[in-house]
């Protein structure tokens, strides 16, 4: 097995796609926000929730922390401040709460502000949670959020900080091996660290390329967030009409660098 870091003269852009969350009475776009506040400045962001239901809905916005929580992609939800990484202190809402009418939509000021520190060119994270509330009646459960007040469900959307004297782009491929998963299906796994300072948006995917007939069949594109210090599974189960006969595997990850993107490569055969 071989691993090699390849310059690409024209580096594969990939921009994470900013997809609605959806739940049970309210719609919310983008899933996700990137900002890029200096020491000392403040930016802000548009939410905008739209009422899914038939009827009037009240809601309200607070925050919480995150963290990865293994290599498979999951996250660990924490309160707000618990993070050594968080924005507690950093992150407001405007308006924290509204109520829309069906059909409607509100938007939502979402600022970053940050103090002229040493510590403010730190990356940092969190989340939104857009919670569904409704008045409470007598006998009703539920987390209570004022007088009379319950909440329902809630959303959540994450929030990215990088300032930007944080440029360092640097990810590596640390495994690439054939595998077997879970659900029985044969394929290749790809495990991915995130080895500079910058959160990054990755692309990743295989490229199979026949010994026997120089055709390419591309396996992928799976997209994923890695935060810095952090490491990623990315497992490229091979197609059920892939014919029979040896393979060279070529494993790409574009990390978002202009110059860079990390591949590695196996030789695979198919029975």
């Amino acid at each position: 097995m071989k691993f090699k870091n390849v310059i690409s003269p024209a580096f594969l852009f990939f921009t994470l796609s900013m997809l609605n969350a959806f739940g049970q009475g309210a719609t919310v776009a983008p899933s996700r926000l990137f900002f890029s506040a200096s020491p000392g400045s403040s930016e802000t962001q548009v939410l905008r929730v739209t009422n899914s239901t038939s009827s009037k809905q009240a809601y309200t916005i607070t925050f919480a922390d995150f963290e990865p929580e293994g290599n498979k992609g999951k996250t660990r939800m924490m309160q707000h401040g618990e993070s050594v990484h968080s924005l507690n202190n950093n992150i407001t809402a405007t308006p924290n709460f509204f109520e829309l009418g069906p059909g409607e939509t509100q938007e939502i000021n979402i600022a970053v502000t940050l103090a002229n520190v040493p510590e403010a060119n730190q990356v940092k994270w969190g989340s939104v949670v857009v919670r569904l509330a409704k008045e409470r009646q007598p006998g009703e459960e539920g987390n209570q959020m004022g007088f009379g007040i319950m909440e329902t469900f809630q959303l959540v959307v994450y929030i990215f900080q990088t300032p930007p004297a944080v440029n360092l782009k640097r990810a590596e491929i640390t495994g690439f091996a054939k595998q077997t998963n879970n659900k029985g299906e044969k394929g290749i796994l790809m495990t991915v660290d995130n080895t500079g300072e910058a959160i990054l948006n990755c692309a990743s995917y295989i490229e199979l390329t026949s010994y026997s007939t120089g055709t390419v069949e591309r396996i992928g594109v799976k997209a994923f967030t890695m935060l810095p210090d952090s490491e990623r599974e990315v497992f490229f189960a091979l197609p059920d009409t892939l014919n029979a006969g040896s393979y060279s595997a070529l494993g790409v990850v574009d990390f978002g660098s202009r110059e860079e993107i990390e591949a590695a490569e196996l030789e695979l055969t198919v029975e």
